[in-house]
């Protein structure tokens, strides 16, 4: 699974599931190679589920990591 997430998104900056969006830092910049490694990384947390039950709309990954999703320009 880390393996997955983190090959697709080093290269593409997202993953073959997300085809319309892709991860960036927070003010909308690529992420660097480490950010990635962490995101990838921060994924593995099981308790990642919990993180809407407190009304965030961001993965707990992508607060670790300090990135968010955002849909690609066409």
């Amino acid at each position: 699974m880390f393996s997955y997430y983190f090959v697709f998104e080093v290269s593409t900056s997202q993953t073959q599931r997300k085809l319309v969006t892709k991860a960036v830092n927070k003010d909308g910049t690529e992420p660097i190679f480490f950010k990635i490694l962490m995101r990838s990384f921060w994924r593995l947390i099981p308790f990642d589920v919990f993180s809407y039950l407190f009304g965030s709309e961001l993965e707990m990954y992508d607060k670790l990591s300090s990135t968010r999703l955002t849909k690609k320009a066409n």
